[in-house]
């Protein structure tokens, strides 16, 4: 029997109204099958976290089309070794979620086990769409059952650089939302890319544990939390209006000298 895996906790877990939404994308070039999988496969907790997800089959060319073209293909050119197979899936299975804010992440757990149950079925690439990335079969086999939780594998965070807008350089983050949390966005000024670096990445490992921020708080100066950066504050991201439009499917907060 397989051992069961522990789930993964949110450190500094504040229940929130928003909702944790999650969709992970399984595309094969033939049928995936029905799987049923237990705890301790391919690393799901105890608990009733399956009851959580919707696993639904999808074979209309339209609607994997949406997935494997524009911004989504740029994605998997990036991500995958051979984004080409796209082309051929006439496969996919949805794994969704929608629930209230979780004290927990076996809901993340348990979808990447149903993932990496597919992928033992044939599935060639999963999608993380909130996240933005292509994750290739070959390396969702190495994760081992009892893998930690892993903030980079779970949260995009990315770097636009085509001064879009004309705001220049900006740093965000793509995933938050699978924790029930807003993105965050910076626009990086000349000199500031390492401060807003590590003041991103480490304001959305706070929020993942299960923190919360709102806008107008100040952040840094001082702050153990956030490497004692200079100050920053949080304000309401605008799109278009105080930095570029960004494909977040979340809303999200702007980090921004105080």
């Amino acid at each position: 029997m397989d051992a069961a895996t522990a789930v993964w906790p949110r450190l500094n877990y504040q229940r929130t109204a928003r909702r944790a939404v999650l969709r992970l994308l399984a595309f094969a070039a033939g049928p995936l099958p029905d799987i049923k999988i237990k705890p301790g496969e391919y690393g799901l907790p105890d608990g009733d976290h399956l009851a959580g997800l919707t696993v639904t089959q999808h074979d209309d060319p339209a609607w994997l089309d949406q997935w494997r073209t524009g911004l989504w293909r740029t994605d998997a050119e990036h991500d995958l070794v051979d984004a080409d197979q796209l082309d051929v899936a006439g496969h996919c299975v949805s794994i969704t979620a929608d629930l209230p804010d979780p004290p927990d992440l076996g809901h993340l757990q348990a979808g990447w086990a149903l993932a990496q149950g597919l992928v033992a079925h044939g599935a060639f690439a999963v999608l993380d769409t909130y996240a933005g990335r292509w994750v290739d079969a070959a390396l969702l086999e190495t994760w081992p059952p009892e893998r930690p939780f892993d903030l980079d594998e779970e949260v995009n965070v990315v770097l636009r650089t085509d001064g879009a807008g004309g705001f220049g350089h900006v740093l965000f983050t793509r995933g938050l939302a699978k924790f029930a949390r807003p993105d965050v966005v910076a626009v990086v000024r000349p000199g500031t890319a390492r401060t807003v670096n590590r003041v991103v990445r480490q304001l959305a490992g706070m929020l993942v544990e299960g923190g919360t921020a709102i806008a107008g708080q100040r952040l840094g100066a001082g702050d153990p939390a956030l490497g004692g950066a200079a100050a920053f504050r949080l304000a309401v991201y605008d799109p278009g209006v105080n930095a570029p439009d960004l494909p977040l499917d979340n809303d999200a907060l702007l980090v921004v000298p105080a």
